[in-house]
């Protein structure tokens, strides 16, 4: 975190200076919720059960960053927040901004290959309607299986899930850049490719709905911009799925 941290400083600074508060607004947003909120303080949990005082000060000299940068776009609330965190009463207007400092590339990458694997591990229980809590084992493979081994213990604790390397030929998959999981399910089987298929076919007519509404020039030439882009996502983003119903449903045959 203080990896990325210090590089959302250095660029976050700068959008202020120049007075693009749309994008300092949109990265602050994403630091403090999708970095710090959903993967900094779950990785914490352990660390801070056990009363390491290491992390509980890496904790608050991050949240007193954060509040920092928060501040221009949101000044009440925060200077509540920094006067109860820290106890000072002075403003945290006048409060010495952050300044960015040494980056840990090798700890982002390492990060980053963990929170995709983390992220595909939720993406195969959800697929499965497997409850949150419960305790999957999952299989890996790729470049990047023996980084999420060597961080098993952190993996799991975020995932719910026991991970082994493996490539099983009946299981489910998914992909990320580093590293594929592979999840074998379990229990009734005909159900579970009862709900693919049917899945599957709602897929397949949005995916004829969204291809007709794009190929009218009428819609296409008239309606927003950002309409029409929102229209293109939405297709890919039903294609892939349904490539990966598809694909799983066929290692099932």
């Amino acid at each position: 975190m203080a990896s990325r941290l210090n590089c959302a400083i250095g660029e976050i600074t700068a959008d202020y200076e120049g007075f693009d508060l749309g994008q300092a607004t949109r990265k602050v947003y994403h630091l403090v919720w999708s970095e710090f909120c959903d993967w900094y303080l779950e990785a914490a949990k352990p660390a801070l059960r056990e009363g390491n005082t290491a992390t509980m000060e890496n904790l608050e000299s991050t949240l007193i960053a954060l509040l920092k940068l928060l501040h221009p776009i949101m000044p009440f609330i925060t200077s509540e927040l920094y006067r109860g965190l820290t106890g000072d009463e002075k403003q945290l207007a006048l409060q010495a901004w952050p300044k960015p400092g040494a980056r840990d590339l090798e700890a982002e990458r390492t990060f980053g290959v963990v929170q995709d694997a983390v992220s595909a591990t939720r993406a195969l229980r959800t697929e499965l309607a497997l409850p949150p809590q419960q305790e999957i084992a999952v299989e890996l493979d790729g470049q990047g299986a023996k980084t999420v081994m060597e961080n098993a213990g952190f993996f799991s604790f975020l995932s719910h899930a026991r991970p082994t390397l493996g490539k099983p030929e009946k299981a489910l998959a998914q992909v990320t850049p580093n590293v594929t999981v592979y999840l074998q399910p379990e229990g009734d089987l005909q159900a579970w490719k009862e709900r693919q298929k049917k899945r599957l076919a709602e897929l397949d007519k949005l995916i004829e709905t969204t291809e007709r509404k794009l190929a009218n020039a009428g819609f296409v030439d008239k309606a927003p911009a950002e309409v029409v882009e929102a229209e293109r996502e939405r297709l890919l983003d039903s294609k892939a799925q349904a490539g990966r119903i598809r694909d799983n449903l066929t290692r099932f045959e």
